[in-house]
Formats: structure tokens, C-alpha cells, sequence
């Protein structure tokens, strides 16, 4: 996967599987210049250039269609496919938690979609497919982090586009 960053192309990869992320730093050419790139100075290594990889989270299957870190990196959302909730995984503990309880997939064919994190880490953001009505619908949902205080902020039968 080649992305650019300023003029500095830049080489990186994305094991899912193992949630590793690999950086590389890059060269530039003479004169050319360079992007604010750790270990890098006017297209030229310097220092330590050396990469770290640590695996911070397996599963058998992994999903990460709609995760999102945590500001701190510590916690990833994720949808919990058993039932449709929303859930965190505690990357340290290796745990996932559901954060919304709507029951089976026998109860209910809602389902949490993507999802972001404030920017304090309190809060979670969520699209949230609902088919309480017909047709179904998607609303904006927002709950603290620790499943309590879930609000729905945008839904098309209260509020129209």
C-alpha cells in the first residue's frame, strides 16, 4: 500500500489478523522536500529508524468493519455478532463487553454499525439500524462508554431530513 504524505511516499501494511501496524520511514529524494516523518530529515534517515511491532489483540474472528480505538488506544469498539450490539474490547484485558443489550437476533433484527469514540474517551457515537418501523431506518444513537445513558440524537420518524 503506497500513501503520500506531503512529498515523502510512505509504505505501510496492516496485518487484521493480528491488529499489528507496521510503519516504514522513508527516503526522498535530494531536494526534495520532507514531511514531519520521525527518524526523517530532508529525504534522509537519521537516528533510529528501527520498527516495533507488538500484537495488541487476536481473535479467531476478527471484525474490525466498524471498530474504532479509544483516544488512549486502550479500547476498541466493535460489534458483537451474536446478537448485533455494540461492544468494547479492552485490549490490555483482552475482554469484550457489550455496551447496548437488545437481545438475540430472535428479538430483534437492529443492529449497531459504525462507531467513534469523544474525544475524551466518556462517550461512543453509533449508527444504529433499527427496524422497530417499516421501512427500516438508521439513527444516530450516542451512550457513555460504560453502556449507561444511551440517547438516540437523530431518528427520520422524530427528525426529518
Amino acid at each position: 500500500m503506497k500513501t503520500e504524505l506531503g512529498t515523502c511516499p510512505l509504505s505501510g501494511a496492516f496485518a487484521l489478523g493480528a491488529f499489528v501496524l507496521l510503519l516504514s520511514a522513508c527516503q526522498g529524494s535530494p531536494g526534495e522536500a520532507s514531511a514531519q516523518v520521525p527518524g526523517v530529515r530532508n529525504g534522509e534517515l537519521h537516528g533510529d529508524t528501527s520498527v516495533i511491532v507488538r500484537r495488541v489483540w487476536e481473535s479467531d474472528d476478527p471484525d474490525f468493519w466498524a471498530s474504532e480505538p479509544s483516544p488512549d488506544g486502550r479500547y476498541l469498539t466493535e460489534i458483537d455478532w451474536e446478537t448485533g450490539d455494540l461492544a468494547v474490547v479492552d485490549l490490555l484485558a483482552g475482554e469484550q463487553r457489550r455496551v447496548t443489550h437488545k437481545g438475540d437476533w430472535f428479538t430483534s433484527d437492529d443492529e449497531a454499525e459504525t462507531s467513534v469514540f469523544s474525544p475524551d474517551g466518556a462517550r461512543i457515537a453509533y449508527a444504529w439500524y433499527s427496524c422497530a418501523a417499516d421501512p427500516c431506518r438508521y439513527q444516530i444513537r450516542i451512550i457513555d462508554a460504560d453502556g449507561s445513558n444511551e440517547r438516540t440524537l437523530v431518528d427520520p420518524d422524530r427528525d426529518p431530513f
